[in-house]
């Protein structure tokens, strides 16, 4: 059974700017990863489930194990410096995994109820009683760096939405044009500004976050998404919340 995905944003990768080996060797690890994300059996193994020359193989191991200061994962997940992925006992690990496979079943759910959605339409249309399957499932999200769910954004990204449909509906009946908004850019003289209401994070960080996982979900990172996104961080733990947390119940 498959478990991962691959993803179009790979073209885009500094990954595909290495060589042939080191592509088909990381591609052959996601074809054979299990579920979390694990591949077992040794260098000479895999070199040849991916069918490399031998000569190329090492170049390739090492340049998936090393550090890549132009990978987009270093915003996600600082900690791993850019590494693909990591040696564990009895083989490796790919790094970035769960973050990969919650967008995969993003688009599975959402693929899954257009064609519910479909099917629904279809019985109404022969005068079948209407019974839409929706997926109502809650597969694993994509982890931001600062260790909160991807869920918080993606309510963010709704709240959006619905304000923008609440302000359709005021001018759906109504002669009076529809005023256009005119976006203002996200500045750095902006983050600056608003650092203030966010003493416990650096817009100028969350800001790059953001965007990255903007450009994946293919949103435009707007200043009312940024501060809902900002909102959502929690602040860090206070001594006091430390010492409650730690006291025995009497």
């Amino acid at each position: 059974m498959a478990y991962s995905k691959l993803h179009s944003s790979i073209v885009n990768s500094s990954l595909w700017s290495q060589s042939d080996s080191t592509r088909l060797l990381f591609i052959t690890l996601l074809a054979m990863c299990d579920k979390d994300g694990m591949i077992y059996g040794s260098r000479s193994g895999l070199s040849r489930a991916a069918n490399i020359d031998p000569e190329d193989a090492q170049g390739a191991w090492d340049c998936l194990l090393s550090s890549d200061e132009e990978s987009g994962d270093r915003f996600r997940a600082p900690e791993n410096e850019g590494r693909r992925i990591e040696e564990v006992s009895g083989g490796f690990r790919l790094l970035n995994f769960e973050y990969y496979r919650g967008l995969r079943n993003d688009d599975d759910r959402r693929d899954q109820n257009r064609a519910a959605q479909a099917r629904h339409k279809a019985r109404i249309s022969q005068g079948k009683p209407a019974k839409a399957e929706i997926s109502h499932g809650k597969p694993a999200k994509a982890e931001i760096s600062h260790g909160k769910p991807a869920k918080a954004h993606t309510e963010a990204e709704a709240e959006a939405e619905a304000e923008a449909e609440a302000e359709a509906k005021i001018y759906t009946n109504s002669s009076e044009p529809r005023p256009r908004k005119k976006a203002q850019p996200i500045t750095s003289e902006w983050l600056t500004e608003i650092q203030s209401a966010f003493p416990h994070t650096s817009p100028h960080s969350e800001f790059a976050k953001a965007k990255l996982w903007c450009d994946a979900k293919n949103r435009i990172c707007s200043r009312a998404f940024l501060l809902n996104w900002l909102g959502r961080i929690p602040p860090p733990p206070t001594a006091n919340s430390i010492k409650r947390s730690v006291e025995p119940l009497r």
